[in-house]
Formats: structure tokens, C-alpha cells, sequence
């Protein structure tokens, strides 16, 4: 991996190094700009654009954006998990969560490192046919934009704002492609629950239909 200087934040304002740290290694968080391979390489290896309704760029150079923007999607595929995606260096850097983010910092969660995506798979919804890579319905859970406040190829530490989740997390890697996430902070709500991920739906209840008047004298004669 090679990954930019660790961002801090002055008076407010989020800061980026230019220059980049270390190599890219196995389960690595950020994969792009290594010496001009194709960071976007494994994952079009794993799709076929005739196949899948998922965006598939050619290859070109990456867009540059700002770094900043996060999204995390309910994939209902063999297991149903979510997919945390930070843009970083042109592309999508991911982890898939398997029981979503942590909602207080009493519990840490598995995160394993997956392939980079493309910028566009940020607003990516839609049915991946089954049979191929990650088959099953993908949504957008929570969108919004984030702010650096470390990153290196064993930890990532960052401030959310989305519209369901905002805090400070920080994932670390604990082997392989293996991480882990923790949330820094408590919610702004402590007494707050976040919600269930499945409702079951309110369906009518059948009740018993009141007697009138003469269907009660009816009854009483009998």
C-alpha cells in the first residue's frame, strides 16, 4: 500500500500530507497510486461488466476528488454484512463488516479488508444476479463525508458525518486482511437505540365482530 502522511486536523480544518508512506502489503488499507499498477485491477478480475449491473470503469487515470467522502452498503449476499467504503487516492478503499458499525465503544467488530472499488460504487443500488461475484441485492445505508485523522497500512482513524451514523472510529488491523473497528466516541444520544435492521411489518389483526342488539336476544332465547 501506499498511503499518504497521516492527516491532522489545525483550528478545525483537515490537513493531508502529500508524500506516502510504506509498500503496499496483503490486506493493506489503500491500495492506489503503487508504482503505476492498476489499483482497480483485482477488482475488475472479479466482474464482468456484461454480467453485473455494477459500475466497471475502464482503465484510465483515477479521478481526484477530495478524500473525503464515505459510504457504507447493506449487501444482502451468502451472509448479509455492510461494506464501509472511504475514498482515498481515486478509489473506494473497503472493508465488509459483518454485523455493521459498532454503536458504542463497549464493542469492536470484525472488519476484513476487500478491494478497492471505483469512486462510483459510492451510489451504487441495485440486484448483482446470483452466480456472480457478491450476488445479491446492494443499498446505500449511509452516505456523507469524513475527515482523516490517521492513516497508515495497520490503522485508520476517522470522523464520520453521515445522516444514520456520526462519531470517531478507528480501524486497526489485526492480521491479514483482518481488521477490526472500534468507535472512539459515545453517541450523541447515550440513552439512543439504533434501530433494528429488519421490521416486521404491522398486518391487520382479525377481531371478533361485536353482536348487536337483536343478534343478543337471538342468543339469549336459545
Amino acid at each position: 500500500m501506499t498511503a499518504k502522511k497521516d492527516s491532522t486536523k489545525d483550528g478545525g480544518k483537515r490537513k493531508t500530507g502529500g508524500k506516502r508512506d510504506g509498500g503496499k502489503k496483503d490486506g493493506a488499507a489503500g491500495s492506489a497510486g503503487s508504482g503505476g499498477r492498476d489499483p482497480l485491477a483485482e477488482y475488475r478480475g472479479k466482474r464482468d461488466p456484461g454480467r453485473t449491473p455494477e459500475p466497471v470503469p475502464d482503465e484510465k487515470a483515477l479521478p481526484h476528488g477530495d478524500d473525503d467522502t464515505f459510504v457504507v452498503q447493506e449487501h444482502h449476499a451468502t451472509s448479509l454484512h455492510w461494506d464501509l467504503r472511504l475514498e482515498r487516492d481515486g478509489v473506494l478503499v473497503s472493508w465488509a463488516v459483518p454485523k455493521g458499525l459498532p454503536w458504542t465503544p463497549e464493542t469492536n467488530h470484525l472488519a476484513v479488508h476487500t478491494e478497492d472499488h471505483p469512486l462510483e460504487y459510492a451510489a451504487f443500488e441495485g440486484e448483482i444476479p446470483a452466480g456472480e461475484y457478491g450476488g445479491g441485492t446492494m443499498t446505500v445505508w449511509d452516505r456523507g463525508t469524513y475527515e482523516t485523522e490517521k492513516w497508515n497500512e495497520r490503522e485508520v482513524k476517522i470522523v464520520l458525518h453521515g445522516g444514520r451514523v456520526s462519531g470517531r472510529y478507528v480501524l486497526f488491523r489485526t492480521g491479514g486482511k483482518n481488521w477490526m473497528i472500534h468507535r472512539m466516541d459515545p453517541p450523541a444520544d447515550p440513552d439512543a437505540e439504533p434501530l433494528p435492521e429488519v421490521l416486521r411489518p404491522m398486518l391487520p389483526v382479525e377481531r371478533a365482530r361485536l353482536r348487536t342488539q337483536p343478534q343478543l336476544a337471538l342468543t339469549s332465547q336459545r
